[in-house]
């Protein structure tokens, strides 16, 4: 089953990606990604069925954009987050809130959510998105299937020695590319 989830989720963001390329407004671009644009794109590309049942909107985010951590749709912020002036349902906090230390998940305020991380690289906003669906389903999946556990070192070892299986690694490789 382990194996189920990666694939299932590779093909997820392989397929948002895919699908949904000629909306990365961001794509190429030499500008850092705005944590607003990479929810606004993620949400857009939420639209289309990704899973049943999954839905990314739904899902409370952290993104520490290198000076903050931004909290959008969280229903129980913690007391070190206030209201961010102009944006409904977005907190914000001065710095890296300890609980936002990767692109993963984590508890935060008693609450699961997707976090992300920007690096001062600038890699385009489609692929921001496409990482932040990513986690949610992470958040998805353990809400809905706590049975399942994916192990995303697995994608790395996939066996070379299995034509089959190294075409299909060649094949997400190209469609993540």
């Amino acid at each position: 089953m382990p194996n189920h989830i990666l694939t299932v989720s590779a093909i997820l963001a392989a397929s948002t990606l895919l699908g949904c390329a000629r909306t990365d407004t961001g794509r190429g671009s030499q500008t850092p990604a705005s944590p607003f644009a990479i929810v606004a794109v993620a949400d857009s590309l939420s639209t289309k069925d990704l899973w049943p049942g999954f839905n990314p909107r739904a899902t409370p985010v952290a993104i520490f954009d290198g000076s903050r951590t931004l909290l959008f749709r969280h229903p129980a912020p913690p007391a070190a987050f206030t209201p961010l002036q102009g944006h409904d349902s977005v907190w914000v906090h001065a710095g890296r809130d300890s609980s936002v230390s990767a692109n993963t998940s984590t508890p935060l305020g008693g609450v699961t959510t997707a976090t992300l991380m920007l690096a001062s690289d600038t890699v385009p906003v489609l692929r921001r998105s496409g990482t932040l669906i990513h986690e949610t389903f992470h958040v998805f999946q353990r809400a809905h299937h706590p049975t399942w556990a994916a192990n995303e070192a697995d994608l790395f070892t996939y066996p070379v020695n299995d034509g089959q299986v190294l075409t299909l690694r060649r094949l997400e490789s190209e469609a993540l590319r």
